[in-house]
Formats: C-alpha cells, structure tokens, sequence
C-alpha cells in the first residue's frame, strides 16, 4: 500500500475543507490520499428515552448508504481529476471514531488530515466526541483544523512547535521535523513557564532560591535547553528557533504567541506532564478553537516514524535522545 493521508468526511463542505491541505502535503511528499466516509446506522444513534429504542426501515438506511457511499465516489474523482494524484476510498457503515481509527490502521496512514465543526457532526465540540476518540486512539499524527484555519491557503512556511521539556512532549518532534523538512518551513520551539509569586509552594519546592526581581530561573533554564535543540536542529539542515514564555496560564501566553508570529502549523503532543498533561484537555481545546491554525497533534502511544515513510527523520531519534 502506498503512502496515505487519510481525510474523513461526512458530506459537508466543512469536512471536505480538509481535502486542498491534505492535497498539498501528499504533492509535497509523493503521497496518496484516502477519502474515508463513515454512516452511523440509525439504530446506533440515541434518542430521547421515551421514544424507546429507533427501529430504522432497512430500506432507508440502504438508500442513505448508498446515496453516501456515491457522494463519497465522485468527490474522489474530482480530487483525483484536479490534482492527479492517487486517491483511494473507504466507506464503511458502523461507529464513526472507530471506523476512521480503523481505517488508519489498515492502511497504515501517514496521518490523518481533518476539519473540525462547532455545531453537529464530525467534530462538535473538538475536544469530546468523534474527534477526541480519533486523537486518543489514532494509530498516527492528526492535523486538525477549524474552519478558520481551514480557510487558510495549503502550505507550511512556519511551524510552532510547543514542548514542556518532558521526553512525551518532545515526542512530536520527529513529525514536526517531518513537516518542516516536507515544506522547507522554519520551526520555533515555544516553552511556556509558570511565573515564580511569593509564597508559591510549587515554586519553592523547585527553585528554592528564586530571584523575585530577576528573570526567572526556571525561564533561563527552559530557553537554555531550547538553544540547544535548536542548535541541533540547524545541524540536521532545519531552521529553528526557540522563544519561552511566563505565564500562569499556558493557553493564553500560548494564543498570544501565535497572533505574534503567526505559524502556519502548532504542534503538539498529548499526555505527559506540565502543560503536555493539559494538551488534551483545555489547552488543545482553545488552540483549536481560537488560534486558527491547523494544529498537529500526536495521541499517545504513536511510535516514532519510519524513515521509509516520513522521508529524512531518521535523525530524530538522536536529536531526542542524544
């Protein structure tokens, strides 16, 4: 099986606004694209309880499918017409998170390339729902937008990439590197530090002598170790740089640096400890939402890429663990 970026899709343009950026990043890197439609059977759907249990008319739901899976059909000659690239689909009928994440491991996916909905369907509240189930168990990197950074023209020239200095924050690197190295873009490397107040117990315990008045100790340290990525990075043939922010909430100092600098791409990884345990949660929500940007985001458990599939990572590994 060829290389695949898989795009999930329910029929509305809002979900197919994932296709030209996926279209972009599968021209860049030889790739193909898989077009996956899934039809949720009414009897899997819930309703109000006193409506008891829904008893769809089988010949509707054979009629709804195959009205999808034709839609599904002809949305992929017409990427394939206007791209000329190879383009594969997959219609299935069952629950939409497990059918998407199923997909993407029988095709063994590079990634998974989606738009998200603030109202109903694929995704309506990012967090929660389809789109939660698809990052926790994805067998592979998700890069999902909303509809505002959906609207943005395809491509990469900046990539922000956000690190606590934990070894599973630090486990997007080797996509980020990947993507860099796809679009020739400059990476920046954001650290954001919680502010040292008087009397924090936290900040004691860490930084027993902590300087009130002086740039924050834990500041220096954090951007000391993002140089040195960095310097690390320039010698594998990336252009980086770091910047570290203080603030006691990471998803504002996070949301103003991306109106600063304004990347292309944030990249994340979720779980661990510090501001990457909160990636999942408010965090990953409010980047999304307000930040207008496709965001990056490795579930947990992904394994590093091969270099057979995600081209000139093979570094990666020594970067990370020197």
């Amino acid at each position: 099986m060829p290389n695949l970026l898989l795009v999930p899709l329910d029929g509305s343009a809002e979900a197919a606004a994932a296709i030209p950026h996926a279209v972009e990043i599968a021209r860049r890197m030889s790739a193909g694209i898989a077009l996956v439609r899934v039809h949720q059977p009414m009897a899997m759907m819930a309703g109000p309880p006193e409506l008891g249990p829904i008893l769809p008319d089988p010949d509707v739901e054979a009629l709804v499918c195959n009205d999808a899976e034709a839609w599904l059909l002809q949305r992929a000659d017409d990427v394939r017409r206007t791209s000329g690239l190879l383009v594969v689909t997959e219609f299935r009928v069952g629950s939409l998170s497990e059918s998407i994440v199923d997909v993407a491991t029988e095709l063994a996916v590079l990634a998974i390339v989606c738009c998200t909905k603030h109202a109903s369907g694929w995704a309506p509240n990012w967090i929660g729902s389809v789109t939660d189930a698809v990052v926790r168990h994805a067998p592979c990197p998700v890069i999902a937008m909303s509809p505002v950074a959906a609207a943005r023209t395809p491509g990469v020239q900046r990539l922000l990439v956000l690190t606590d200095g934990s070894d599973v924050a630090e486990e997007v690197f080797p996509y980020a590197m990947w993507l860099a190295r796809t679009f020739d873009a400059e990476m920046e490397l954001l650290h954001v530090v919680a502010p040292e107040w008087s009397g924090d117990g936290i900040a004691l315990a860490v930084e027993p002598t902590h300087n009130h008045f002086g740039v924050s100790p834990a500041a220096e340290h954090a951007k000391a170790a993002l140089d040195a990525l960095c310097t690390q990075l320039h010698a594998s043939g990336l252009k980086a740089k770091s910047a570290v922010a203080v603030d006691a909430t990471p998803s504002r100092a996070i949301l103003s640096h991306i109106h600063a600098s304004d990347p292309d791409v944030v990249a994340i990884s979720t779980h661990g400890r510090g501001l990457s345990r909160l990636l999942l949660g408010s965090v990953a929500d409010k980047v999304l939402r307000e930040g207008g940007r496709a965001t990056l985001i490795v579930p947990p458990g992904v394994r590093a890429p091969e270099p057979k599939r995600l081209s000139e990572t093979r570094d990666a590994a020594d970067l990370l663990d020197p």
